[in-house]
């Protein structure tokens, strides 16, 4: 009767998954995971006061959006006036 044929069996080998890897590290190469602090938007109730400051002096004669633009560029820090 002739033998069977065997055949070796590889050791086993470590799963297909993915590595698990630590969250900095995986953003792609060459780009750094940094938080950009921006300024604070100002509420409402600032910008309408500012608005009204800016009426009290007479800045834009009966234009009360012009006024509440103009105060909202400033609490922004924009530059321009």
């Amino acid at each position: 009767m002739p033998k069977k044929a065997t055949t070796k069996t590889e050791p086993k080998k470590a799963s297909p998954r993915a590595k698990r890897t630590n969250p900095t590290e995986a953003a792609a190469p060459g780009i750094k995971n940094e938080i950009v602090i921006t300024a604070p938007v100002p509420s409402l109730d600032q910008i309408r006061d500012r608005a009204y400051q800016i009426f009290r002096a007479g800045v834009n004669h009966s234009d009360p959006v012009a006024d509440w633009f103009q105060a909202e560029r400033e609490l922004n820090g924009d530059a321009r006036v």
